[in-house]
């Protein structure tokens, strides 16, 4: 072998390391592109999960819930204007019950909310816990204000329709007396 034949070889292994080096390095790059595309994915599915509990959806009114049950029983079952006005009655009746359990189920989580905050007035003392409660307020922009009584609360929409249809509120919004019911 003559010298040219060698450093033709020496470029040829060259070459060929220096090709198999970069393939190396786009491999390596590869994986870490896939690694922290990845983690993104991980981290956008985590974010999504977390906030889609944290995300407070106004229930349906309880007319919105009724109209819904009563159209789905027309297409489905062809009822009748006898049986619609019974269904209506019946779901009226146990939506009622439900505005019930959500009411007790907000005094009993706001009666415990409060136990807790006379106890850090105990432990924090007046000046810490006044401070306390405006960096609270500050932080969730709550502005305090009343809440209704049962007598005089505001109604969700539709609601006042359905009782004035129902013959239990009068055209001023004032209970109406009991009377017949319609059969």
């Amino acid at each position: 072998m003559n010298d040219h034949d060698v450093s033709e070889s020496r470029r040829l292994i060259a070459r060929h390391h220096a090709a198999h080096g970069r393939r190396r390095y786009l491999k390596v790059g590869a994986l870490i592109f896939l690694a922290m595309l990845a983690d993104f994915a991980i981290g956008v599915g985590s974010t999504v999960l977390y906030l889609k509990g944290k995300v407070h959806r106004v229930p349906p009114s309880p007319d919105a819930i009724e109209e819904a049950m009563v159209g789905r029983m027309h297409s489905l079952l062809g009822i009748s204007p006898d049986e619609e006005e019974k269904l209506r009655d019946v779901i009226d009746s146990h939506l009622e019950k439900v505005e019930d359990i959500r009411q007790d189920s907000f005094d009993s989580i706001r009666d415990v909310f409060r136990e807790m905050d006379s106890q850090f007035l105990d432990i924090l003392g007046p000046d810490r816990h006044r401070a306390w409660k405006e960096e609270r307020e500050k932080r969730f922009h709550r502005k305090k204000r009343p809440r209704p009584h049962d007598s005089d609360r505001r109604r969700r929409p539709g609601e006042r329709d359905r009782e004035e249809r129902r013959g239990r509120i009068d055209d001023d919004g004032r209970p109406a007396r009991p009377g017949p019911r319609h059969e």
